[in-house]
């Protein structure tokens, strides 16, 4: 059985690209806005700038002082006004509509991502079991993933955290496990179009954990999700779980459960 399967309180993506939020969200994992979603990085310090950076809770995060104008061919696929900080790596594409001359303009972004920040502390907070997916362009060492781990352990010393990591651009198509708590996926592919606006097969592993619906007041009686295949219906979504049955129709492939809150 793979042991990222299963149901998680709190599903997010840091960053790298925004292939792992676009993907959740595909999915109806994503719930809400959350500081990574959107950042992109070049290099596998990423996971030791947010090792860091939560160690820290985000102190130094997003300061002006170290933020530098991407130009060139340093500038990813955005017509906005793109910024580097030095401190983390993370390049801001998609947020800042004018320079950061203006301190209003500066000052606006900064605000949204301690928002988001603090909105993620308060979903770990209220979470028992946690997924966490990171997408990228380069080869990501097993042991800074291990260090990153350890550290969310360490702050959260009662929560589970499971960790995926899908690197595309690599030598040779791999997979590591590790321990109990995640895998490393390794693709020799590029990325494409199909991984930011549709899917490709590489993902469908997403498609076999679900994101638990605490607030059951909020649950429509009826919930429908795509799978690869077909749909998954979901009748009574807000009572536990009894029974389901499968169905095929001219090729289309229909999951149904009556019922889907974890007993």
């Amino acid at each position: 059985m793979d042991t990222t399967e299963g149901i998680y309180d709190l599903v997010f993506s840091l960053g790298g690209s925004c292939i792992a939020a676009l993907q959740l969200r595909r999915r109806e994992l994503r719930s809400c806005s959350l500081p990574f979603d959107w950042l992109f990085h070049i290099d596998d310090s990423l996971l030791s700038a947010l090792t860091k950076s939560f160690e820290e809770d985000f102190v130094n995060w997003l300061n002006r002082d170290n933020m530098q104008e991407l130009k060139g061919e340093e500038r990813g696929t955005s017509p906005y006004y793109q910024y580097k900080d030095l401190a983390t790596g993370f390049r801001f594409i998609h947020d800042f509509h004018r320079p950061i001359d203006g301190k209003r303009v500066f000052d606006k972004v900064h605000k949204q991502y301690v928002k988001r920040i603090k909105r993620l502390y308060e979903r770990i907070e209220k979470s028992s079991r946690i997924f966490i997916l990171l997408n990228s362009r380069w080869r990501i060492r097993r042991e800074l993933v291990e260090d990153f781990h350890a550290m969310l352990e360490t702050k959260w010393p009662r929560k589970i955290f499971t960790i995926v990591v899908v690197s595309f651009s690599q030598t040779i198509d791999e997979k590591f496990v590790l321990g109990d708590y995640g895998m490393i996926y390794n693709y020799a592919r590029e990325e494409n179009s199909y991984d930011y606006f549709q899917t490709n097969f590489e993902w469908e592993f997403l498609d076999r954990i679900e994101l638990r619906q605490n607030d059951v007041s909020k649950k429509r009686y009826i919930d429908i999700k795509k799978t690869r295949h077909g749909l998954r219906v979901y009748v009574l979504s807000n009572k536990r779980n009894l029974f389901g049955f499968r169905i095929r129709i001219m090729g289309l492939e229909l999951d149904i459960s009556l019922g889907n809150a974890a007993s």
